[in-house]
């Protein structure tokens, strides 16, 4: 199967000019993206792929003709860290709590992030800020904030116009608001799916988050979940929607 991709690229004015955002989207499997920052001397590379897409990511990496500094892990989840492997030369970031996350799965050490963030760091005069967030997409789940780029990382926590696979709806939710209240002055939002888009995504998304918290309190089962989610959402993207398999709470708590 020939593996297709697409490259988005976010370019700033002034004295900025030297610095470029790039996002690198599979066209295939999870449509995942990886952000590429662009500093004046180096790289920095948010989330991997999954292996059969990392080498591609990697000759697009090496294309740029600069030295990559880190790769940062937003979430343990295969699509987001699969391609830890091809990176295994570079320093690779998460969160303390997403570190411990990774060794309750027992998995091969070249698939685990290698040393625990920083809160707040500088590469190149640009600042960093990361916080983890509890009880989301999954148990726990890294944001990127970049000052001077005004931007937000949020991987898998937010994204235009397609569905949301929550772990649990009241930290998902509050995690939202958060981040929505620390973005405050920032403009662009880059998700681990989809488009390149902005921070008011982050107010539709704890909407659409609440309307899905009401459908599962009633639904009878899993399936009858994703046809009122697809009935209350026909225009969102994403084919598989339902979230019952990754809720804390398997179970449906209508029996009626």
């Amino acid at each position: 199967m020939k593996l297709n991709y697409n490259v988005e690229v976010i370019a700033f004015d002034g004295n900025l000019n030297d610095i470029k955002i790039h996002q690198f989207s599979s066209r295939s499997n999870y449509f995942v993206n990886s952000i590429i920052i662009e500093t004046s001397k180096s790289l920095i590379l948010f989330d991997t792929q999954d292996e059969s897409y990392a080498e591609l990511l990697l000759a697009y990496i090496k294309g740029l003709n600069k030295p990559l500094s880190r790769v940062i892990i937003s979430h343990p989840h295969i699509d987001h860290y699969g391609g830890l492997p091809v990176f295994k030369d570079i320093p690779s970031y998460t969160t303390i709590e997403i570190l411990k996350d990774f060794a309750i799965k027992n998995l091969d050490n070249k698939y685990i992030p290698k040393f625990a963030i920083e809160p707040n760091f500088e590469i190149d005069n640009l600042n960093f800020t990361v916080l983890n967030m509890v009880d989301t997409h999954c148990p726990n789940h890294l944001v990127m904030w970049i000052k001077e780029l005004s931007c937000v990382l949020v991987a898998d926590l937010a994204q235009y116009n397609g569905h949301l696979l929550a772990y649990d709806y009241n930290g998902f939710i509050k995690a939202l608001e958060t981040i929505a209240e620390l973005s405050q002055g920032y403009t662009t939002l880059l998700s681990g799916h989809g488009k390149i888009t902005t921070t008011a995504t982050l107010q539709e998304n704890i909407n659409y988050l609440k309307e899905c918290q009401k459908i599962y309190l009633t639904a009878i089962n899993e399936e009858d979940f994703d046809k009122k989610l697809r009935e209350k959402f026909p225009n969102r993207s994403r084919i598989r929607v339902s979230l019952g398999l990754l809720l804390k709470n398997k179970s449906f708590i209508y029996k009626g």
